[in-house]
């Protein structure tokens, strides 16, 4: 006859109190010989180290950022790096001021223009289709009042993104493409590509690793980047190898935009009506900025990161050079800034145009 349940009852309780009481020792033992001070960092410390993403491999980054210019390095040494592959510009959804942003002809202008490499943004249609397109809604480009989300790709077939576009006329009939027809074509006119996940949405995150796997060179030519940490952390979770760049701004999470004009200056527009969340919304803006320049590429394993070129300082420059980060501007358009970026600092831009519009920096 087994034991009774008295009996099996008083011997968990019994059990219990000796772990509890062990655990309460150790604890005790703990704080006696190392104080709170010093436990905490610590256990941040392996915390930080539990969840660490490695960086890419140097030769994969190089394979799509190219060589890395540094201004400060020996002279004879840059110019013979210089003749090997260097990745000046990124035309910026394309050169969208060229050509219709995110299309495919922006794309083949871009490469005629002797462009290597085009960003393009990442949506979602009703029906799960992976297209390229910015906005979430059609208002701008097709003066459609519909959001993006809420159509199927059937329904976007048949509208014209060249619409609005100063240079409609020799774009008439564009057509919203679909990812994987914008990646085929890329690879065939041997581009790199930076795929920038917009919305802070996984089913989009998904959408883009699956192209990894249809497209084995695609690891090779392409950056994933977005303003969101998150997704950067578990796309890096998914493929570690793959180059990934996070992009800033200031007033992100506080502000719906951010202009570099003169006349207005600053980001502007609050997300958050209400003032108790919009100061929240500020407050969270302060510890984002402290984190991209003081944490996330240790943590995510970046390659690269996108700055405003507003804030984008020589100084910053080579603190991220030190640190094996590339630095991008974004976005260069006038010609002084293209040569200041490009020569002085020799850092990539993105640029909303390839055309040389403007000789001077006076606007």
């Amino acid at each position: 006859m087994g034991p009774s349940l008295k009996i099996v009852l008083l011997s968990c309780v019994a059990g219990s109190l000796y772990l509890y009481g062990s655990l309460l020792i150790l604890v005790d033992t703990l704080l006696s010989s190392l104080p709170l001070p010093v436990i905490f960092p610590l256990l941040l410390l392996l915390l930080v180290y539990g969840i660490r993403l490695q960086p890419s491999p140097d030769y994969l980054v190089e394979s799509v950022l190219g060589k890395d210019l540094d201004p400060e390095a020996d002279e004879d040494k840059n110019e013979e790096t210089s003749h090997e592959f260097y990745l000046d510009r990124v035309a910026h959804r394309g050169a969208g001021y060229d050509a219709p942003e995110n299309s495919i002809s922006s794309f083949q202008l871009a490469h005629e223009h002797g462009c290597m490499a085009v960003e393009f943004d990442v949506a979602l249609t009703a029906d799960g289709v992976p297209v390229l397109f910015h906005d979430k809604s059609l208002l701008r480009m097709c003066e459609v009042d519909k959001k993006i989300s809420e159509m199927t790709f059937e329904d976007l077939e048949i509208l014209d993104i060249s619409t609005t576009h100063p240079l409609s006329r020799s774009f008439a009939g564009e057509q919203i493409p679909q990812l994987d027809e914008a990646i085929e074509e890329c690879l065939k006119l041997d581009m790199r590509v930076f795929i920038d996940l917009k919305d802070n949405d996984t089913r989009t995150l998904i959408a883009v690793l699956k192209m990894f796997e249809k497209y084995p060179d695609l690891q090779a030519r392409a950056v994933i980047t977005s303003f969101y940490p998150n997704l950067i952390f578990w796309v890096k979770r998914a493929v570690p190898s793959v180059v990934c760049a996070l992009s800033w701004r200031p007033g992100l999470i506080a502000y719906e935009d951010y202009t570099y004009s003169r006349s207005v200056g600053g980001p502007y527009r609050r997300r958050y009506p209400v003032f108790w969340q919009h100061a929240l919304a500020v407050i969270a803006d302060v510890i984002h900025q402290w984190c991209f320049f003081n944490v996330y590429d240790f943590l995510l394993g970046i390659s690269a990161v996108i700055v405003h070129k507003d804030c984008l300082s020589p100084d910053q420059v080579r603190q991220w050079r030190k640190r094996g980060v590339r630095a991008i501007a974004w976005p260069v358009n006038l010609a002084c800034e293209k040569e200041y970026f490009s020569k002085a600092l020799h850092v990539t831009y993105m640029t909303d145009t390839l055309r040389e519009l403007h000789n001077s920096c006076i606007i």
